[in-house]
């Protein structure tokens, strides 16, 4: 049965290494988890070239009209979705629903995954509205299906919550994300990875609701935010039909991104350029560091952008804090477009003129 998961890790992987393996393995089978591997690590574009030769394989031993095409096709739409492809995904994943459909009596949690898929594009492109109706409509399929303490129910909660949060509504953002973690508390291990996520969303949530008592208040606000972003499903793998093969080996990492993000944060910055994208503020310059390399991985908006040595800062009551900012604009037009894409995918971003 599919189930509905977070990616709250990334990896990278050689595939050379499969090679020799790869030889005796179904081709189906290669292409899904090279693929999958390529997705974990970031690697979208590649994972685009892996996934739609897994789908084109299951086309052609299954036929297009196969309910088990479903995963396949939302493998291949997540992909599509991350490589800013919106027209693609939403193809795929409206055709992933049809299929679903048929089946929806045995597996409920299936379209609940092709549901919550579509509605995290819909975000992406800042049809709200849209997102919301289909993430309701996973959590009612889940909870029927798997009962209201199942963390699958508590992940598409943080989902919704992340969602409310975009809409402006932090205060709805802060129910759901409650009862996400209450569920995932009594479910899950204490150091598990949506718990963690869950926990940073929460805090993030509760920054958001303190900017906003700060801003009616007439103070000037400073967004305590988590360095971790909202997370999303993974991408569905296909079911197996025939003996499996052996199991993949733990890939390797095959990026250095904090050497990157150290050559970027060493570059001169342009003349006449002071605007930066602010996305956190954390309690150490250790935290920033590694924080601009979580947000540049998870942001492929942030690409190319230089970091900003982190900025001390002190508030009031609350100690110091060190900001994670992006690039030098000399247009603040250009940096409020970007905070505003970012925005739509449940990121805070704000523009800045840190002191130099």
């Amino acid at each position: 049965m599919r189930t509905l998961c977070l990616l709250v890790l990334l990896f990278g992987g050689l595939l050379v290494a499969e090679t020799a393996r790869a030889q005796n393995r179904d081709p189906l089978a290669v292409a899904e988890q090279s693929g999958l591997r390529a997705y974990h690590s970031g690697r979208y574009e590649e994972a685009v070239t892996y996934f739609a030769r897994a789908l084109e394989i299951a086309e052609a031993r299954y036929g297009p009209e196969d309910p088990g095409l479903a995963r396949a096709l939302n493998n291949l739409a997540e992909a599509y979705r991350l490589t800013a492809r919106y027209e693609e995904a939403e193809k795929l994943h409206l055709r992933a629903l049809a299929l679903d459909e048929r089946r929806l009596a045995l597996e409920p949690d299936a379209m609940a995954t092709t549901l919550n898929n579509l509605a995290l594009l819909y975000r992406a492109q800042g049809r709200l509205e849209e997102a919301a109706g289909l993430f309701s409509r996973a959590l009612a399929l889940l909870e029927k299906a798997l009962g209201p303490g199942h963390p699958n129910v508590a992940k598409t909660l943080n989902n919704m919550a992340v969602l409310e949060l975009a809409r402006g509504r932090p205060d709805r953002a802060l129910l759901r994300i409650r009862r996400a973690l209450a569920i995932a508390r009594e479910v899950l291990p204490p150091d598990h990875p949506s718990l963690v996520v869950f926990e940073r969303n929460l805090e993030r949530i509760r920054g958001e609701l303190a900017r906003r008592r700060l801003a009616e208040a007439g103070e000037r606000p400073e967004t305590v935010a988590t360095t971790d972003a909202p997370a999303v499903p993974v991408a569905r793998e296909m079911p197996r039909r025939g003996p499996p093969g052996p199991p993949a080996p733990r890939p390797e990492r095959v990026a250095a991104p904090a050497e990157a993000l150290a050559r970027a944060a060493a570059a001169a910055p342009a003349a006449g350029a002071p605007y930066a994208v602010h996305l956190a503020s954390v309690s150490s310059s250790t935290a920033a560091r590694s924080g601009a390399e979580r947000l540049q991985r998870q942001y492929p908006e942030l690409a190319g952008l230089p970091v900003r040595p982190p900025e001390r800062v002190e508030i009031a009551g609350k100690g110091t804090f060190y900001r994670i900012a992006y690039g030098y604009f000399a247009d603040p037009e250009r940096a409020r477009r970007l905070c505003a894409k970012l925005r739509r995918r449940g990121a805070y971003c704000d523009v800045t003129r840190p002191r130099e």
